[in-house]
């Protein structure tokens, strides 16, 4: 029995049986089983969800890992340990194999570079200038609110409070006119996310968002844990999910914890010590929630998230996707603040009106 057949006998025996019943037995057979041909050899309506498993199973990539476990049988272990001596055959193949390694994340590095530069630039375009220029004069009593995060998996332990690098001032913020500043303000966008982590990460989640945070610094990224299913006071929910057993089957389980219908953002978390090939990664058109899925890399041995090209990338997929849904916040508040000054002076005949205006953009969460 092959070992694609036998991994969907684990799942469904009779599955197994019936595959056999149709003569496809060898791996390469397995794989060439498209969607429509699992439908006609499984066409009950009771099967969609077995027929998504087995579409799963015959279309994962197999392990480098095992694939060089199959080598090695073929090869003595004295026969690999000559060929790797300073004069052996394979000596210069690794040389080669590490300088290819160097070349590509080299590339990576450079890419990631100019992508994250020009992303930059089109997601933060230039405020329009008012009539007149502002200048904010801050309460000196700023303090720096903690978001607390605790997962709802039973296989999630506690995690410590999260500090987001976003500012709330306590009580009101006054902007005062300037005749000597020609230019507005700096225009920032805020959003709003829900958490949702289904496994234990090491805290490579939070280390994820905490560089999401650091590298937008006009994004006012607000995360948080929704346990009201009607509470929709967000725009984006994100979806940690460790790969335990397989990652067709853990995304399935993790989107399970989704409720409602607003746009989600899949992190498929790979434990691993080091970056690999993401060849295995599919888009999601299963499930029309999901706007954006990444791939990281994390390992409690190297403290959670890894430093790879892997995980940047991720960061900078993700910052773009969230500028998508954010919200200006500037133009939000001078609004209001224009408002609240009308009212403020009709209270006071002797408060300039044109002079003051107060910031109402934020608020705790």
């Amino acid at each position: 029995m092959s070992r694609l057949l036998k991994e969907i006998k684990k799942v469904n025996a009779d599955a197994a049986r019936t595959l056999e019943g149709a003569d496809l037995r060898t791996d390469p057979e397995l794989q060439s089983l498209t969607r429509d041909d699992l439908r006609d050899l499984f066409p009950q309506v009771g099967k969609f969800k077995l027929r998504r498993q087995i579409f799963d199973i015959i279309h994962t990539q197999k392990p480098i890992d095992f694939l060089l476990q199959d080598m090695r049988s073929f090869v003595p272990e004295q026969s690999l340990r000559a060929a790797l001596t300073e004069n052996g055959v394979l000596a210069d193949y690794l040389k080669v194999l590490k300088d290819t390694k160097t070349q590509l994340n080299s590339v990576r590095t450079f890419l990631d570079a100019h992508i994250d530069l020009l992303e930059g630039i089109s997601a933060n375009p230039p405020a329009p200038e008012p009539h007149g220029g502002f200048q904010a004069s801050h309460p000196p009593n700023y303090q720096t609110e903690s978001f607390q995060r605790t997962s709802t998996s039973p296989t999630c332990g506690p995690v410590d409070s999260y500090k987001a690098n976003t500012f709330y001032p306590q009580g009101d913020v006054s902007l005062t006119r300037s005749p000597s500043q020609s230019s507005g303000f700096q225009q920032q966008s805020q959003v709003k996310c829900r958490m949702v982590v289904t496994g234990k990460t090491f805290n490579a989640d939070l280390q994820l968002l905490e560089k999401v945070r650091s590298n937008s610094p006009n994004l006012d990224l607000v995360c948080h844990n929704v346990e009201d299913p009607s509470d929709q006071d967000y725009q984006v929910t994100i979806v940690f999910c460790p790969i335990i057993s397989r990652i067709g089957t853990d995304v399935e389980a993790a989107m399970r914890n989704v409720t409602g219908d607003k746009p989600v953002i899949l992190v498929i978390m790979e434990h691993k010590p080091e970056a690999t090939s993401m060849s295995h990664m599919r888009t999601w058109h299963d499930d029309p929630k999901i706007v954006l899925h990444v791939c990281i890399f994390y390992h409690e041995t190297k403290h959670g998230l890894l430093q790879c090209p892997q995980n940047t990338e991720a960061v900078s997929r993700i910052q773009g996707k969230l500028l998508e849904y954010s919200i200006k916040i500037n133009q939000y508040t001078h609004r209001n603040s224009q408002e609240r000054t009308r009212k403020t002076s009709s209270k006071d005949s002797n408060a300039d009106s044109s002079g003051v205006m107060t910031w109402f953009g934020f608020r705790k969460t």
